[in-house]
């Protein structure tokens, strides 16, 4: 049970973290989110952090049909690195970032897994949300410029962005601290 309070306090926080620009300053969150998808460096990042992510969930997951090979994951995953920036680079931060939200799920769903209270639905269903988005940028990376374009037009919906992800963000931290 201290584990799903563990899980929706590092999730209400990361929340919070990724919406408060918008709200304080959005201006510049503005430009930063234009220029995200093209952001090499941070791509190349993101890019490590997901297939050490990755690679680590392969190793300690039972898969029988993978079981024979674990010892090469460690191997591959360099490789599958220089591979992915040299050949995928064409708005890799955006696609990166779509897979540290589809990796993101794993360790919520194992934390709400068999919890009594019913509350653990509300971080299953932002799981969940966090899955859907993930696919849909790993597929579609032109959605994350779409989507900022269309959403975050003025300074002012950037702030009503920013305030809704930030009650977000303070809803599952309050339902971590005193249900979870």
């Amino acid at each position: 049970m201290l584990q799903l309070s563990a899980t929706g306090m590092i999730l209400g926080g990361a929340v919070a973290a990724l919406f408060a620009p918008l709200l304080l300053a959005p201006g510049q969150a503005l430009g930063w989110m234009r220029k995200f998808p093209r952001n090499r460096r941070l791509a190349w990042i993101l890019t490590a952090v997901d297939l050490v992510w990755a690679g680590w969930l392969m190793y300690v997951t039972p898969f029988p049909w993978i079981d024979p090979y674990k010892q090469w994951v460690a191997l591959a995953a360099p490789v599958v690195f220089f591979l992915i920036v040299i050949f995928m680079d064409e708005l890799l931060a955006a696609r990166a970032f779509g897979g540290l939200l589809l990796l993101a799920p794993a360790p919520i769903l194992d934390a709400a897994f068999l919890h009594p209270s019913p509350l653990r639905l509300v971080v299953v269903v932002v799981a969940y949300a966090l899955a859907a988005a993930g696919i849909a940028l790993v597929l579609n990376p032109y959605l994350f410029r779409t989507t900022v374009a269309r959403l975050l037009k003025t300074e002012s919906l950037c702030r009503v962005w920013g305030g809704a992800g930030l009650f977000l963000g303070a809803f599952i931290i309050g339902l971590a601290f005193w249900t979870y």
